[in-house]
C-alpha cells in the first residue's frame, strides 16, 4: 500500500516506513572537493632581533694586564668627598647615652613595681591575721631538709609493708603511709614557693625540725 505524502494521511499513518534512514548512494566521493581550492593568507615575516652579521670583523686584541692595572688605580685613587650637609651621629651630644623615654619608662616601671609588691598582700587579705610574717630563706630550707628526712623516714617503713591486703588493718596502715608522704610532698611544694607567709603558734628553739615547721600555720604564699 503506498501512502500519499499528504498532511492528512501523515497525520493518521505518519512517514512510510524507511523513508527518513539515510540513502547509501549519497555519500562524500572521491575527488568530489578537488574544484575547491584553500584560502591561504600569507603574512610578512617580523624580525625580533637584528640578523647576525655574515662577515665576521677582526678582533682588536690588547695585551693589558689587568691586575697591576687595577692596583695601579686602588694606589692612585681617592676617597669620596661626603657631602658638607650630611650629619656625623657620633658628633651629637646624646651619642651613646640611654634615651630619654627608656628611663622615663624604667622609673615608672619600678614604682608600678612597688606599688605592687606593698599592696599585693593587702588586696588579698595576707597579712591581716595575727602574728602574721613573712617565713625567712633560711627558715624556709631548714623546713625543707627535715620535712625530706620525714619523707624518708616514713617511706622506708612504707616499703617495709605487706603487699598483700588480706585484712582491714593492713589496708589501714597502707592508706595511712601514703596520705603520710603526700602531706609532707605538699608542705615541700609550698615552702618552695618565694613568698611565704606563716602565723606562729608558739615559739620554738629549732626551727629546722618538722615539729616545728607543724607548729606553724601557712597563712598564704605567691
Amino acid at each position: 500500500m503506498t501512502c500519499a505524502k499528504t498532511r492528512r494521511s501523515r497525520a493518521t499513518f505518519g512517514h512510510p516506513l524507511g523513508s527518513l534512514y539515510p540513502r547509501t548512494d549519497e555519500y562524500l566521493k572521491k575527488y568530489s572537493r578537488r574544484n575547491l581550492n584553500p584560502i591561504v593568507i600569507h603574512t610578512p615575516k617580523v624580525y625580533i632581533k637584528p640578523p647576525v652579521p655574515r662577515e665576521r670583523g677582526a678582533f682588536n686584541h690588547r695585551d693589558i694586564d689587568f691586575v697591576n692595572q687595577n692596583g695601579y688605580e686602588m694606589i692612585h685613587s681617592h676617597p669620596k668627598k661626603l657631602p658638607t650637609h650630611a650629619w656625623r651621629y657620633v658628633e651629637k651630644d646624646d651619642y651613646g647615652k640611654v634615651p630619654r623615654y627608656l628611663i622615663r619608662f624604667n622609673e615608672e616601671f619600678k614604682e608600678k613595681q612597688k606599688r605592687v609588691n606593698a599592696d599585693g598582700p593587702k588586696r588579698q587579705g595576707i597579712g591581716t591575721e595575727p602574728n602574721t610574717r613573712r617565713l625567712e630563706e633560711w627558715e624556709k630550707k631548714e623546713l625543707i631538709e627535715g620535712l625530706k628526712k620525714k619523707w624518708q623516714e616514713v617511706n622506708t617503713t612504707y616499703q617495709k609493708t605487706t603487699v598483700t591486703l588480706d585484712t582491714w588493718a593492713k589496708k589501714a596502715r597502707k592508706e595511712r603511709f601514703e596520705d603520710q608522704l603526700m602531706e609532707i610532698e605538699r608542705d615541700i611544694q609550698t615552702l618552695s614557693r618565694r613568698v611565704v607567709l606563716v602565723v606562729d603558734n608558739g615559739k620554738s628553739t629549732s626551727s629546722g625540725s618538722y615539729s616545728s615547721g607543724k607548729r606553724r600555720h601557712l597563712v598564704s604564699h605567691w
